[in-house]
């Protein structure tokens, strides 16, 4: 008798895993570099040649997208909006593009429409 078993934890157990592994630089065989302090890092730590990507990223940019790769969470804000939108371009992450491009929609209809209030706070006649 055949059966599909479908074990529902196992996607975040092997994230979890992933994370550890990532965090003590066990089976690391790619570097993403924001800066060239992070290569020196890397080249210091490394017991074995590894391939080293430089990306036009900021550092923080990066590290919220990699813990974001290994845990599936990610804050997104008024200030990080912009440089996740484009690093996710630049890592081909659509989820994240999608989301930061719904969020950063909402972001401007906000600020445009506390400019509009504060305009018309001011006394000033459009025109």
């Amino acid at each position: 008798m055949a059966c599909e078993f479908i074990n529902e934890k196992l996607p975040a157990e092997v994230l979890s895993k992933l994370a550890s592994f990532r965090e003590s630089g066990t089976f690391c065989d790619v570097i993403l570099e924001a800066d060239s302090n992070s290569k020196a890092k890397s080249e210091a730590t490394s017991p074995t040649s590894i391939r080293t990507h430089k990306l036009d990223i900021d550092d923080e940019t990066l590290r919220l997208l990699a813990d974001y790769m290994y845990t599936s969470r990610l804050n997104i804000d008024e200030k990080n909006v912009r440089a996740l939108f484009g690093a996710a371009k630049i890592l081909h992450l659509d989820s994240v593009r999608s989301e930061c491009s719904s969020l950063n929609t909402e972001v401007e209809a906000l600020l445009e429409a506390l400019e509009l209030d504060t305009f018309q706070k001011s006394g000033l006649k459009y025109g």
